[in-house]
């Protein structure tokens, strides 16, 4: 188990157990604190202590960002078990610390939606293809948060925008299919789920 998984399993909810030893996260880069230390016994010059500030303010940056990603891959790991609440509540706190992250916003809202919540859903994705336009995924994704919002017109148009940016995308393609059965528009279906 690594030092930041370690760091991570302490996020956790004591009555959650993910099996976090048997999982593999990449470590972000470390907050160097010792350099700064060190550089300021020499910080005699207001040149070196905005030197040693600056490196404490990315340093700063940094472990906040590492937090974000931390408690989102927990946040991923919960929803895979089946711990909604949860995933949600270390997702919300991975926006707190960074709320312009639109995977953050596309993965809230694979938990909304396993909380039989699309609405909400959909409004998370909205915000996520507003920070990525072209992102395929997040297209599609809000594709079926608008269906299950029973917006069968806009789900259609959104899963075949999601086929134009990512023609190989199967999971559209099989998302539009269904939209289109539902719509009692067969022939059309079939000719999605072929392609």
């Amino acid at each position: 188990v690594t030092a930041n998984q370690d760091r991570a399993a302490a996020l956790l909810p004591a009555d959650i157990d993910l099996g976090i030893a048997e999982q593999r996260h990449p470590v972000a880069e470390h907050v160097n604190l010792a350099a700064c230390a060190g550089a300021g016994r020499a910080a005699g010059t207001p040149r070196i202590k905005d030197r040693i500030a600056a490196r404490l303010e990315h340093d700063l940056a940094v472990a906040r960002r590492r937090e974000a990603d931390d408690r989102h891959f927990l946040g991923l790991l919960a929803h895979q078990v089946g711990h909604e609440q949860a995933a949600l509540e270390m997702i919300d706190r991975s926006l707190q610390l960074a709320p312009n992250n639109a995977r953050y916003l596309n993965n809230r809202s694979e938990v909304l939606r396993a909380m039989a919540r699309p609405q909400d859903a959909a409004r998370d994705l909205e915000r996520a293809l507003a920070l990525s336009p072209n992102d395929p995924d997040f297209t599609s994704n809000y594709g079926v948060a608008l269906y299950e919002c029973g917006d069968a017109k806009r789900a259609e148009a959104m899963l075949r925008r999601a086929i134009e940016l990512n023609p190989a995308a199967p999971e559209a393609r099989l998302h539009l299919s269904r939209v289109l059965r539902d719509d009692g528009r067969i022939d059309e279906a079939l000719l999605e789920a072929q392609r």
